[in-house]
């Protein structure tokens, strides 16, 4: 997850679904400065858009 992140709020939701889908779900949180080409090279899956507040 990239940006200012509700953490108490993630966790709450993450402890809700897993049991749902009977996975375990993990999760990191950048800064949107720590973004980069780079670090987004280097991970082992893609990114998924959960929510965007961008007008396209």
């Amino acid at each position: 997850m990239i940006g200012n992140i509700d953490q108490a709020y993630l966790i709450r939701l993450i402890n809700r679904v897993e049991p749902v889908i009977k996975r375990k779900v993990r999760y990191l949180i950048y800064q949107t400065t720590e973004l980069t080409d780079e670090l987004m090279d280097s991970l082992d899956s893609k990114p998924v858009l959960l929510w965007s507040n961008a007008l396209n």
